[in-house]
């Protein structure tokens, strides 16, 4: 089982109210503990003695959650992978999460075989997946991808969840357990600005200890951890400090030889969360020319900041990045990977959030190669490139932006001829419109039939 955090601005929004319903306590040593009734509720019998999932739409489901006051669960499904019905008749049958669901939580479940776009639109990447939000903090709270037991759920939603109650201070034996100090951290959130640095404190404390008593236990929540210190920036000096130090200490790592792919993955996320995200083409800049471990960790920084030495005309290091490939070959070789992942998670392997990539964003980069090429005078690469993405993602949006690089570049007149070439691709299609619209905005095109 591998465990993501992912925000979802527009559900996460919906989800954000301001008065809390009774939550998850602290976790003990064993079986998390649950807040509800010891058996289920006639209701939950009449629910085939299993969870309830309720026959509402995603929208209806937030809507409801809103009004209640309560966390929401949804269960991301596809009738393709044994796994689902394996927990449908397993995991969620199991009588403590059952009773913690009838006590703190909505749920509903998303069929990936008939609404295979909402997935999509939520960046569900692999099934079974299970999503949980938080509505007192209006964040996404947990993901949990691949098959999960009720023990998984139930010891993820506890680590995760703001406490029902005061959590103390973990001490003694307590003081080396990670989920007390994150089921500490969380109820310190809830408090003054005073106990917001405390707060702060206590997930660093996670960051820097956490593996030696839980192996893993940093990857499955450090996304979970870089929301909440940047949800508190605003009232908490120590929480940007705690995200600072984690990012010195990574980049430091990564200078002195390390290029571990997981390093560089915190590191641009830390730069994500904290809106800095030219540290990251800093860091990919300064490491140019080392050689060795440094030139291993700017190829794994490298499409992580294509974008950004796009956006800034930066177009040297961005064609230096590409080393000894062509840009059709590094691009042939960023499909390949995302097809290869894509295939792996049909089959219903979960896969380290470090590797996974779209092609939305690779085309985007390939874009930004292009307007690199046309910059250096190389008119054959970028040619060679634009056929490519023809080929391989000929949507609106890729020959949209094809069409701006070039008008970017001052040259107009190869402009339209992208974009009649996109069109005559594009005809009937949604994206049509879209391209019409960058088209109309060039001097010297005309539309069809005027």
């Amino acid at each position: 089982m591998v465990l993501t955090s992912t925000s979802i601005p527009a559900l996460a929004l919906a989800l954000a109210v301001t008065c809390a319903a009774p939550l998850v306590a602290a976790p003990s040593a064993a079986r998390p503990w649950t807040q509800g009734p010891e058996q289920p509720s006639p209701r939950q019998e009449a629910a085939r003695g299993g969870f309830e999932f309720l026959e509402l739409s995603l929208a209806d489901a937030v809507s409801r959650a809103e009004n209640q006051k309560k966390l929401l669960v949804i269960f991301w499904t596809s009738p393709s992978v044994p796994e689902c019905q394996r927990m449908r008749e397993s995991t969620f049958r199991d009588r403590d999460l059952v009773a913690w669901g009838a006590a703190n939580a909505l749920a509903v479940e998303i069929d990936a075989g008939t609404d295979a776009g909402l997935a999509a639109r939520y960046r569900v990447r692999s099934f079974p997946c299970v999503d949980l939000y938080d509505p007192v903090l209006g964040l996404a709270a947990e993901r949990l991808e691949g098959y999960s037991s009720a023990d998984d759920l139930l010891a993820s939603f506890s680590g995760a969840l703001l406490g029902g109650g005061p959590v103390p201070k973990p001490e003694g034996e307590r003081s080396e357990d990670p989920y007390a100090w994150l089921a500490y951290g969380n109820w310190m959130a809830r408090g003054s600005d005073l106990d917001a640095n405390e707060a702060a404190r206590a997930y660093a404390w996670v960051l820097q200890n956490a593996d030696q008593y839980r192996p893993g236990f940093r990857t499955r929540y450090f996304e979970f951890l870089m929301r909440r210190l940047a949800y508190m920036k605003p009232r908490s000096r120590e929480a940007l400090a705690v995200m600072e130090r984690e990012r010195n200490r990574l980049e430091g790592r990564i200078a002195n030889g390390d290029p571990d792919p997981r390093a560089v993955h915190e590191l641009v996320r830390i730069d994500w969360w904290t809106r800095r995200t030219h540290k990251t083409r800093e860091t990919f800049t300064a490491l140019a020319g080392r050689g060795g471990s440094a030139e291993s960790a700017r190829a794994l920084l490298f499409r992580h900041v294509i974008d950004e030495l796009g956006r800034n005309q930066d177009f040297g290091p961005l064609l230096a990045g590409l080393g000894e490939r062509s840009a059709v070959e590094y691009l042939v070789e960023r499909f390949a990977a995302i097809d290869a992942n894509l295939a792996r998670q049909a089959a219903g392997e979960p896969l380290p959030e470090h590797t996974l990539d779209t092609r939305a964003d690779a085309v985007l980069a390939g874009t930004w190669i292009y307007e690199g090429l046309l910059a250096a005078g190389r008119g054959k690469d970028a040619a060679d490139l634009v056929d490519l993405i023809a080929k391989e993602s000929p949507t609106g949006r890729a020959f949209a932006l094809l069409v701006e690089r070039a008008q970017r570049q001052g040259l107009d007149k190869l402009a339209l001829e992208i974009g009649q070439r996109g069109l005559e691709l594009l005809a009937g299609q949604p994206g049509e419109r879209q391209l019409r619209r960058v088209l109309s905005r060039i001097p010297g095109w005309v539309e069809d039939g005027k």
